[in-house]
């Protein structure tokens, strides 16, 4: 940001003020005092229903800002850090900073017009989270540097309007104060520390009454891990600071010709390892998004990505079930090994997929077409990738539990169109689909042993891996729908090869 950009969004922080207090002390001299105390109240009642909405959600916001600032430059590989002091919560950047649309934006209380797919970032509501934790935010941008403050701003309308009922709501967030270093308490050393080790924007969340450090790190913990950086297209460093669980994160992709793979080194942890495919998908048509609001105007195509886990040798493996992703996890739960992501349409709280009238149709449109890049390239490149008869490829898209909400409706979709892919590796060498592969009866012992032995017959089978993993042979029996091998002829030449062992009758 410019430095005269920056004296332009300082001069601004204090007309914001004035303005706000001036409206307030003319209208009650034209006799309207009830009327301004009434809108304050109900801007204030908005920020709360912000708050409660977002309840629990606030570190995810403030990394998306954090993302949004770097991507507005056109940027990538930046860091992100949280740091939890024992007064306050710090948020650190690299991005663009800010400047007057940046001040405007944070003291209203509208949608941006920003990218509707993504958080709403500095722009819009998101911000507003914050409420949960703090009724002090304050914003560090190098000589740039304001706040809130309800006490304040509570004392400055009583000089304009006259006392207040204790129940007066006031919109905390259309009063910004420029801040001094005083202002910041025992935080300063710290800010400080930030700003000279090349952070250019330092939120500072005091806590608010009955909250603590030990909560906070709780929060942050419970919600910001290495894995988000699969899906942030801006940043490529995360770190937080006293937590219960701190860590330091750094993402390298490795491009190759129609996925990445990604390395999560995490520092004095285990790394984790992904294949991360992306596809854009075109919007198919206008009607689509035509109900959802003025920034979906320009929105012309969505963006698509699969997080594929791999095991230490590299290949694809299973793992614990994931919820569904709109950049962050959603409270949708889709039961699978694999992360999807998709720019859906959701709630306001960005919990839960919309379900309301406007936004089915773009939501059901954009779960096919996940399904589809999912069942058409996904699958088939890992099923190529994997090439030893391990079943990785299974089982990164096996379900491991069961799936909630919109997620529901996505995984069915996505397994009724996997019967018809080929995926399933099979003891002959071949790749089939679940409608021509066959499994052996779940009562047959010794499967690796039959697949060496048995005669053509069993070559249709698949491989041994596949069938002596419960888990696996449930997903392909009940969730595909396969049918083993049961005629008579065939489970006497499984006899034969494999004859039921004999007991012994013990001696007394």
């Amino acid at each position: 940001m410019e430095s005269s950009g920056l004296a332009e969004a300082a001069a601004l922080v204090e007309r914001l003020t004035q303005d706000e207090i001036n409206s307030v002390a003319s209208e009650v001299a034209s006799g309207r005092r009830e009327h301004i105390l009434n809108s304050l109240d109900e801007r204030g009642r908005a920020q709360e229903l912000v708050q409660q909405q977002y309840s629990g959600r606030y570190p995810f916001e403030l990394l998306q800002n954090a993302n949004d600032a770097a991507g507005s430059q056109g940027s990538s590989g930046k860091r992100v850090r949280f740091v939890v002091t024992n007064s306050s919560l710090l948020v650190a950047d690299e991005g663009a900073g800010f400047g007057p649309e940046q001040v405007k934006a944070i003291c209203g209380l509208g949608r941006s017009s920003k990218d509707p797919r993504k958080s709403i970032g500095y722009k819009g509501l998101g911000f507003k989270s914050v409420g949960e934790i703090s009724d002090s935010p304050q914003v560090l941008c190098g000589p740039l540097r304001f706040g809130f403050d309800e006490q304040r701003a509570r004392r400055l309308l009583t000089d304009a309007a006259g006392a207040l009922l204790p129940d007066q709501r006031i919109p905390l967030f259309g009063l910004p104060f420029p801040l001094s270093n005083d202002d910041l308490g025992a935080d300063q050393e710290e800010i400080d520390a930030l700003t000279q080790s090349g952070f250019r924007t330092v939120l500072r969340l005091p806590y608010r009454s009955g909250v603590t450090a030990d909560i906070v790190g709780r929060h942050v913990s419970a919600t910001i891990s290495p894995k988000l950086l699969l899906f942030l297209d801006a940043t490529a460093e995360l770190d937080t600071a006293g937590t219960p669980h701190d860590f330091r994160a750094v993402v390298v992709r490795d491009q190759r010709a129609n996925h990445e793979e990604v390395l999560l080194e995490i520092i004095g942890s285990s790394d984790l390892r992904y294949l991360v495919y992306r596809h854009h998908a075109p919007l198919a048509q206008r009607s689509l998004v035509a109900e959802l609001g003025k920034a979906w105007e320009e929105v012309e195509q969505v963006r698509l990505a699969v997080a594929v886990p791999l095991d230490d040798d590299g290949r694809p493996c299973g793992g614990p079930p994931q919820p569904l992703h709109v950049y962050f996890p959603t409270d949708e739960q889709t039961g699978l090994p694999l992360l999807l992501h998709a720019d859906f349409a959701l709630d306001l709280d960005r919990k839960r997929i919309a379900g309301t009238p406007q936004a089915g149709p773009y939501n059901n449109w954009l779960a096919d077409t996940l399904v589809d890049f999912v069942s058409s390239q996904v699958v088939p490149s890992l099923a190529a990738a994997t090439g030893d008869n391990t079943g990785g490829s299974v089982r990164a898209v096996a379900p491991t539990d069961h799936a909630t909400g919109f997620a529901v409706e996505v995984r069915a979709r996505l397994l009724n169109a996997l019967r018809s892919v080929s995926f399933l590796p099979c003891a002959d060498g071949a790749t089939k689909a679940p409608s021509q592969a066959r499994l052996l009866p779940s009562s047959t012992p010794g499967a690796a042993r039959i697949h060496a032995l048995a005669p053509q017959p069993t070559r249709g089978c698949v491989a041994p891996a596949l069938e002596e993993v419960a888990a696996t042979r449930r997903f392909l029996t009940q969730d595909l729908g396969r049918v083993s091998y049961r005629t008579a002829s065939q489970m006497t030449m499984l006899r034969r090869i494999a004859p039921p062992r004999k007991t012994t009758a013990s001696l007394s």
